[in-house]
């Protein structure tokens, strides 16, 4: 198979949408069928993409965190209906916001909550309890301390009743801190990127790898000029904290293993074993109906609905792929797309915030040439 289409339109992406690096690979039952890297990674444009080049995840760090979690599910060290208060007692006595008044919740939040974003979190890292959290640690505080500032705040909705896009997997990576008794990314490490053979991951750099290897990163400004980001978000900074929802940096060939080993029913190419099959069936299975279906739908990921922290789809309308493809997507564009069907993985790199539907657009793009390249386009 030659790809020539899916190579023409990565090719194209710069002139198309202004996208100035891209790395993408794409496996099939252990095999690597295709990689394709593209532009620079500096802003001066003199260093060429490599397989060395160090990208911020955001978001695709969901899908690592929610399987690290169904690890634990799996081994009987966590339950997806025990009340998160059950690892983590400062979430025992939740509020809720409603109006100008706050009430206490009239739900339980519960594990499954945190995995399928509809705990009554949101997004927002500049309430009282984390600025004062973070003068009183002088900007270093730890996963746990950052998890319990999450816990101090009222929700948005009660447990259960909504979905929204939230902090609410970092929730989660306390919760795997508490019963692993490692730090979050000493536990990635361990029992998922190490067993299969895979370099570390980190989510902080060193000053000299940081310098050498991080892909030069971008932002759609007010003008939409795709130019050098210049804001740094405080988990950039931050050296303690390991956010489930969106801290991991790692290489492209860290993540393309477990992206491998998830759609080939949790055994990577190694023959290490990170989940078992039925789990990963489990993790993709759609979780909304009703209100919370429709509240993920505003996301515009169409024809998808959402399992344990993946979009996964659910309308054959809506992609050239199977029911049942999942994965996830990363603020400055990362894309990962699951298939345990055909054993079939595409993960793609990019490191531009703010492109809006934009994204959308070449992430779908991607995965439906895929197919169509593969002849397995339904």
């Amino acid at each position: 198979m030659s790809f020539t289409k899916l190579t023409a339109y990565l090719d194209g992406l710069k002139k198309k949408y202004g996208v100035p690096s891209f790395d993408c690979v794409v496996q099939r039952g252990h095999e690597q069928l295709y990689r394709r890297m593209g532009g620079f990674s500096d802003a001066a444009g003199t260093k060429p993409v490599t397989a060395q080049d160090e990208y911020r995840l955001f978001s695709c760090t969901k899908v690592i965190t929610v399987t690290a979690g169904m690890q634990l599910v799996e081994q009987g060290k966590l339950f997806l209906g025990d009340p998160v208060a059950k690892y983590l007692p400062e979430f025992e006595e939740m509020t809720v916001r409603e109006g100008e008044t706050i009430r206490p919740a009239s739900t339980v939040l519960t594990v499954e909550d945190l995995f399928t974003m509809s705990g009554g979190f949101n997004y927002d890292m500049g309430t009282p309890a984390f600025q004062e959290l973070m003068a009183r640690t002088d900007g270093q505080a730890t996963t746990r301390e950052m998890v319990a500032a999450l816990a101090a705040g009222p929700l948005d909705f009660d447990p259960s009743t909504h979905f929204q896009y939230s902090l609410g997997l970092d929730v989660l990576a306390g919760i795997i801190e508490v019963v692993s008794g490692q730090t979050f990314g000493e536990y990635l490490n361990e029992h998922i990127f190490l067993p299969l053979g895979a370099q570390p991951v980190t989510f902080h750099l060193a000053p000299e790898v940081e310098k050498a290897h991080f892909s030069q990163m971008y932002e759609v400004d007010g003008a939409g000029h795709i130019v050098p980001f210049t804001f740094i978000h405080p988990r950039s900074t931050d050296l303690n904290y390991e956010s489930g929802s969106g801290g991991l940096i790692c290489k492209v060939d860290s993540y393309a293993p477990v992206a491998d080993a998830l759609a080939c029913g949790g055994v990577g190419a190694n023959g290490a074993r990170i989940l078992q099959a039925h789990t990963i069936e489990d993790m993709k299975r759609n979780r909304l109906a009703g209100v919370r279906l429709a509240d993920f739908e505003k996301m515009g990921k169409a024809g998808y609905g959402y399992g344990l922290g993946v979009r996964t789809l659910i309308d054959k309308s809506a992609s050239k792929g199977p029911v049942g493809e999942f994965g996830w997507d990363g603020a400055a564009g990362a894309y990962v797309a699951l298939d345990t069907g055909h054993q079939l993985s595409i993960f793609y790199a990019q490191h531009v915030m703010g492109m809006g539907q934009d994204i959308e657009d070449i992430h779908c793009a991607i995965r439906d040439l895929v197919y169509e390249e593969l002849g397995l386009a339904e």
